[in-house]
């Protein structure tokens, strides 16, 4: 036989394995890549749509509780109209904490942005220990 003949054959099938490897670690963060950019739209687009309902909502509250609080002020007779303001203001006070204290509580409820990809990354990194 001849020895430069099979070197070359190993080193041959040493170079084609560690090609292999490469398309496969290649492979590998192209698919958590496309993971992580398939969640970052997700996030986005739900953002939007979230910021897009929370600014109709609060312009609508906003007008409508102006028009009402004036229209009971001005029903009210000159000298509880005072009183009738700090009322009012104690009350949009009291609704607005709530609102507070409930958005923070969905937030934190929330999953955090992207838990599936490091979720995944966290799989991932149990299965190369594994090989050691």
């Amino acid at each position: 036989m001849n020895p430069e003949a099979e070197e070359a054959g190993a080193s041959g099938g040493l170079s084609a394995t560690a090609r292999r490897i490469a398309a496969r670690v290649l492979q590998f963060g192209a698919t958590r890549f496309e993971l992580l950019a398939f969640e970052f739209n997700e996030e986005r687009r739900s953002l939007l749509v979230l910021l897009g309902f929370l600014t109709g909502a609060a312009l609508g509250a906003v007008f409508s509780l102006a028009l009402l609080t004036l229209a009971v002020l001005l029903a009210l007779p000159p000298a509880g109209r005072a009183w009738g303001a700090a009322v009012a203001a104690v009350a949009y006070g009291a609704v607005a904490g709530w609102l507070w204290t409930r958005a923070r509580r969905l937030l934190r409820e929330r999953p955090s942005p992207f838990s599936g990809t490091v979720a995944e990354l966290k799989r991932d990194r149990a299965w190369i220990e594994t090989l050691k």
